[in-house]
């Protein structure tokens, strides 16, 4: 849960914000998240989303080094 806007959090943060958006299936349409985007159930993924809310990728929990390589594109090496 997101501190609420009023908080020391926000203030030190500036850059910061929670736009309360929530992502999660929708139950009474037709269209089945897990299903369009091939997501085990049971298992879960994670989402990488852009700071524009555009979802980059979606990975299986324990796909480690497919997250390496998807980052490895555009980031630089530690120094």
């Amino acid at each position: 849960m997101a501190p609420p806007c009023g908080s020391l959090y926000w203030k030190a943060c500036p850059r910061l914000r929670d736009y309360e958006k929530i992502f999660c299936p929708d139950l009474k349409g037709n269209a089945d998240i897990f299903d369009m985007r091939g997501i085990d159930r049971d298992q879960g993924c994670m989402v990488i989303v852009r700071p524009d809310q555009y979802v980059a990728h979606v990975l299986p929990l324990d796909a480690h080094a497919e997250l390496a390589r998807f980052f490895d594109r555009f980031m630089l090496p530690s120094t």
